[in-house]
């Protein structure tokens, strides 16, 4: 399965309008590959697992699925954007945590915020 998600990668990134398809192992023991997409419209990946499952139905199955808005963080001076860090990421793996915080976090000054995100 993850030679033919591969082969037909580019496939799938069009059909689906899609702006990126990465692939990683996983360390899971419920699933064997993860793969992080990105798209402007969130029924871009919609399209995309329709895709799969009409490609994959009788090998693969979804096992999790989530669905995220990413926002650049204002701590990080000059960062790369995250389309740009998606894009150049060759890495086997992927880590992903959740990231909230309280009411409280923002009655602190920014300066004080910084520095803790700085640590």
């Amino acid at each position: 399965i993850r030679e033919k998600l591969k082969f037909t990668k580019k496939d799938l990134i069009s059909r689906s309008n899609i702006k990126h398809l990465n692939l990683y192992d996983s360390l899971r023991g419920d699933c064997d590959i993860i793969g992080w997409a990105s798209a402007d419209d969130p029924s871009s990946i919609g399209n995309l697992m329709g895709e799969i499952k009409a490609n994959f139905l009788d090998k693969a199955e979804f096992v999790h699925s989530y669905l995220s808005i990413y926002q650049r963080s204002p701590y990080l001076k000059n960062s790369m954007k995250i389309e740009d860090q998606i894009l150049k990421s060759k890495k086997k793996y992927l880590v992903a945590y959740p990231m909230s915080k309280s009411n409280d976090w923002y009655l602190l000054p920014y300066e004080e915020r910084k520095r803790i995100m700085d640590e």
